[in-house]
């Protein structure tokens, strides 16, 4: 595996000519997000919906309608390391996800989220930051397969990160810096800094993933 610095070094080459493209379909992506904050002041028959329905919307619109964008953002993030996706198709590529992968999105993102809040429940936190890291890769190997199982593609995604997770906490560790800009800058700034961590990690899931192939070939060989 390489280091942080060259993952950053392949990700700033990667969005050179269109990371202010990037930026824009963050800032799509971000501006629906943020609709998922608004639920808790939702108004039913002239009344104020009760914290219980407030945060079940809530879940509900981060599950079958953020979740499946943050999904498409990575793929996006990935054709562009591959330069198999134009600039001028961005925007349409982060939407096409509804018509595209959408079910794979929805099952794989609420299982995630469900083991993540259970885990995290019982270790303080710590099981949820764990795997997060296991699952990171599942939206790119679902580009490589849409026709996976969900079961398949978290068990798939376990077994790349095997061994990996330490690197890739330190790679998102080495963006602290460009976090804290973004934040200086009212949050403005983090529209060019996430699409330089998403693409960063993609070109990680191509290290990981040919690693990953060659460990299996081995394995199918010696049996």
């Amino acid at each position: 595996m390489k280091a942080s610095f060259d993952y950053r070094t392949l990700a700033r080459e990667s969005l050179r000519e269109n990371w202010h493209s990037f930026a824009i379909v963050a800032l799509v992506f971000y501006a629906i997000s943020c609709l998922s904050g608004t639920f808790s002041f939702i108004k039913l028959f002239g009344y104020y919906s009760d914290l219980f329905l407030s945060r079940g919307i809530t879940f509900a619109f981060v599950i079958l309608v953020a979740s499946p964008l943050e999904f498409a953002f990575f793929i996006l993030c990935l054709r562009n390391v591959r330069k198999n996706e134009n600039q001028q198709s961005l925007v349409s590529g982060l939407f096409s996800i509804f018509a595209e992968k959408y079910e794979q999105s929805v099952i794989a993102m609420f299982v995630i989220a469900l083991l993540e809040l259970l885990l995290g429940a019982v270790t303080l936190g710590i099981g949820a930051v764990i795997l997060s890291l296991a699952y990171a890769m599942v939206p790119f190997i679902y580009e490589d397969d849409p026709s996976l199982d969900f079961r398949d593609a978290l068990r798939i995604s376990r077994e790349m990160m095997y061994g990996h997770k330490v690197d890739l906490f330190m790679l998102y560790l080495s963006f602290i810096g460009w976090f804290l800009v973004g934040i200086m800058t009212c949050g403005i700034g983090m529209l060019w800094v996430y699409p330089y961590v998403v693409t960063a990690v993609a070109h990680f899931y191509e290290d990981v993933k040919t690693e990953f192939l060659s460990r299996t070939d081995q394995n199918n060989n010696e049996e």
